[in-house]
């Protein structure tokens, strides 16, 4: 039995993409041991038109990948037509989930300030910090609901869930992802990534002042500009041409403005896969940081949750290589009776502790409005956030200060204020 629909033969996996909508219904079995790229080599000399699923924020270790037995699709740009059938349910307004963060606030606020320490001290230039939302789920509620209503709430997302568990150990990961990983379709491939956010404002003066004020944001520019030279520096051994522009695009999401690159490119090798493209370019500094090595290293050292499928990329790959990756971020996980909610935030040497708290609320406001539920209150002072300890920091030996951590240094990019450009959609 699926556990995204209540009844035998739902969907085992849903994608929704920029150019079609995949379902996948039932899964074959695989090697969950086997390297990914081997997995779904193996699955298409197998017969399997496509593999899906999430790469996990270390695909060495939390890759999920499922095969499916049957598979639907369309051409429908976005609209879920395909995804409305497969997990039909009315999603209730109220069902009663009371969020509570892990780790609270204010320690995730002390971890940033732990972070900017080894930043400062050049030990990195950037990290990605995450923090997350955690509820019981009620018993009467169907996870296909869940999945409908963030659908529904965000319908030019890139929306994904996929069944990773079993019918005596449930587990769902789903989200409605702005960010493109990578797109091939023969040898044009596309990534679209974003970096430097603003919160959006209910009030329309004061959001159009936010987008104006990132698209000159010297500290968001800084952050976005290492993930724009890193996804190009990545691609550009496979491309015969890549076209990178100078400036970003103020791209809007219901509850956030990021600055977005659209970068293009020709492959040189049409052999070369959509999942090989994903893997090369993953953890990106939108998700990781810079250096890559070390930042993984810092996050691992920090985060007291870990990420399992959050942030990893999610997606498609069909049988010609052509397939579509976005980053599982505006994500939730559901194991059991418990309902987790990721977001993160890009810590570069100017940011401020307070900021990323708000940056990460906003971002969790796209699944919580989504699902019915309040936001935890998790207001504080500057002062309550500086003195905020890190649990296990006061004990000898407990954690090496991510400040001392021995780790290589890269230079940082040089950047210019942008005017701004509404992007396209």
């Amino acid at each position: 039995m699926s556990a995204l629909a209540p009844t035998p033969g739902g969907a085992s996996a849903i994608y929704r993409g920029s150019q079609r909508t995949v379902v996948a219904f039932g899964r074959r079995r695989t090697d969950a041991t086997a390297p990914v790229l081997q997995r779904i080599a193996a699955a298409h000399d197998d017969g399997a038109p496509l593999v899906l699923g999430s790469l996990g924020f270390d695909p060495a270790r939390d890759a999920h990948l499922i095969v499916p037995a049957r598979v639907a699709t369309t051409d429908t740009l976005r609209e879920g037509v395909q995804a409305r059938t497969a997990v039909a349910a009315t999603a209730p307004r109220d069902v009663g989930l009371r969020f509570v963060p892990e780790p609270e606030a204010h320690v995730f606020g002390a971890l940033v300030d732990e972070a900017l320490d080894a930043l400062r001290a050049g030990r990195l230039d950037k990290v990605v910090l995450a923090r997350t939302l955690v509820a019981d789920l009620p018993p009467d509620v169907p996870r296909a609901a869940l999945v409908q209503a963030l659908f529904d709430a965000n319908p030019t997302a890139f929306g994904f869930a996929f069944d990773l568990g079993t019918t005596a150990d449930p587990r769902v990961f789903f989200g409605a992802s702005p960010e493109l990983l990578i797109r091939r379709v023969g040898t044009a491939v596309r990534s679209v990534p974003l970096a430097g956010s603003l919160p959006r404002s209910a009030d329309p003066e004061v959001d159009r002042a936010r987008a104006a004020a990132l698209a000159t944001s010297t500290k968001d520019l800084g952050e976005h500009r290492f993930v724009v030279d890193a996804i190009a520096a990545a691609l550009g051994p496979f491309c015969r041409s890549l076209r990178v522009p100078d400036r970003p695009d103020v791209v809007a999401t219901p509850t956030m403005w990021h600055l977005g690159t659209t970068i293009e490119g020709v492959l040189d090798d049409p052999t070369v896969t959509s999942a090989e493209l994903a893997l090369a370019l993953h953890p990106t500094p939108a998700v990781g940081g810079v250096p890559t090595a070390d930042a993984v290293a810092a996050i691992e050292a920090l985060e007291p949750v870990p990420r399992g499928p959050f942030a990893g990329p999610v997606g498609w790959t069909d049988a010609t290589g052509d397939g579509e990756w976005a980053l599982g971020i505006r994500s939730a996980e559901i194991v059991g009776r418990t309902i987790r909610l990721f977001a993160g935030a890009g810590i570069v040497a100017d940011s401020e502790p307070e900021r990323e708290i708000e940056e990460t609320g906003a971002k969790f406001r796209t699944l919580l409005r989504a699902l019915g539920a309040a936001e935890p209150v998790s207001q504080m002072s500057v002062s309550a956030v500086r003195g905020a300890s890190v649990p296990g920091s006061s004990e000898p030996g407990a954690r090496t200060p991510v400040s001392q951590m021995s780790m290589s240094k890269s230079s940082a990019p040089s950047v210019e204020p942008v005017a701004f450009r509404s992007a396209a959609k």
